[in-house]
């Protein structure tokens, strides 16, 4: 995820490939009810897998979107 984060950066980029794999795997769906197709996780389980997520994604902006995205309603 971050071969190219100097690049994308110096090119105000976003990562819409990466956006779309943590999509597959579930992680903006986590804190949204099954109902509605999300994953119905509760804030401390979202928080966990995000703070995991952050470890291995060092492109922070791209981590602040997803957390913007998530916990705005």
């Amino acid at each position: 995820m971050n071969d190219d984060l100097e690049r994308r950066d110096r090119e105000e980029e976003f990562p819409f490939e990466f956006w779309k794999k943590c999509a597959q795997f579930g992680i903006q769906g986590l804190p949204v009810p099954p109902e509605y197709g999300g994953g119905g996780a509760d804030t401390l389980t979202t928080v966990c897998a995000l703070e995991a997520l952050g470890y291995g994604c060092k492109d922070n902006g791209f981590l602040f979107s997803l957390n913007a995205h998530m916990w705005t309603r």
